[in-house]
């Protein structure tokens, strides 16, 4: 395991620090990836933690010290890239909180323009369970982690000078984290109120009782309520966007429905039986389309809902 005091730059000596209520190593937090401190980099670095003061200090063990902080977003996978630019872009943001021990992902939110407020999600993953990583692509660089239980956790948008300051943080800790590995092997989840290990969809905390959004809830409103899938994770513009498409939808089906009731009605001409095929054509079609939107939007929302999303 690594210690709190671990050497990261070869020009600077190891500090560590309190500042409240928060191990922090002051040589690695607020410099770059030269060890060349910044007061931009402290200036942001600070904000953050503000933001993260509700959780951090519950969050961090006793010999654990923060070593810097870096803003990404998870990857989307090939089938969300397929699927739709729209969803895919809404893949959560985190805030990534090195530590001589951990990994931690805080999972955020906007708020506002420009701002963000945790958004009570927990990822962490134990440096020792680290098998591999690399930094992939040119002009948007991709990290990924290669944990001990043969997941690829990929993530984007970060920031190039953070991806400097995390490839020599990777360098340091992971040799010195080996046999440092938990039962996991991997990232697990922890509940916002009581810390406790989660289960991979079981929705509900077996410590604290607390729940979580679920799979079969996310389904029934994904069949019934337009733009019900978004609606129920958090995402209301694009909820609004897809109940608006689903309700254009389905008002022609009824339009079209009713229109191919009246053309197949007794007493009609020959050329009725035409105009109720081309009719019942539309229909279907008009089906397909409303079953993909519904069926896009419930794929999208079921990952953001297996990352836990609290009930309340």
């Amino acid at each position: 395991m690594p210690d709190a005091n671990l050497a990261l730059h070869e020009n600077r000596l190891p500090q560590l620090t309190t500042h409240t209520g928060l191990r922090l190593r002051e040589d690695a937090l607020y410099s770059n990836a030269k060890g060349e401190e910044k007061a931009g980099i402290r200036k942001r670095l600070d904000q953050t933690l503000e933001r993260l003061k509700d959780v951090l200090p519950r969050l961090l063990q006793p010999d654990e010290a923060i070593l810097y902080v870096a803003k990404a977003q998870v990857y989307p996978t090939w089938v969300e890239q397929f699927l739709s630019r729209w969803h895919q872009s809404l893949r959560p943001s985190v805030q990534f909180v090195f530590t001589n021990r951990r990994l931690l992902a805080l999972r955020t939110r906007a708020k506002g323009f420009m701002n963000w407020k945790w958004d009570r999600g927990i990822r962490v993953v134990r440096w020792g369970d680290v098998e591999g990583e690399k930094v992939k692509g040119f002009l948007m660089r991709i990290l990924e982690l290669k944990t001990r239980n043969g997941v690829k956790e990929r993530f984007w948008r970060i920031g190039m000078a953070d991806v400097k300051k995390i490839r020599l943080l990777l360098a340091r800790l992971l040799p010195a984290s080996a046999g440092d590995s938990s039962a996991t092997q991997g990232f697990v989840s922890l509940c916002p109120t009581c810390l406790t290990p989660l289960t991979p969809r079981v929705y509900d905390c077996p410590q604290c009782r607390g729940t979580f959004k679920d799979e079969k809830t996310l389904l029934r409103r994904a069949l019934l309520i337009p733009g019900g899938a978004c609606f129920y994770v958090g995402w209301t513009g694009l909820g609004v966007l897809g109940a608006l498409v689903e309700a254009i939808l389905a008002i022609d089906l009824i339009v079209l429905c009713t229109a191919a009731y009246t053309s197949a009605s007794p007493g009609r001409s020959g050329s009725g039986a035409s105009k109720v095929e081309e009719l019942l054509t539309s229909v279907v079609i008009l089906l397909v389309l409303l079953s993909l939107e519904k069926l896009v939007a419930w794929i999208h929302c079921r990952w953001y809902v297996r990352d836990f999303i609290p009930a309340e």
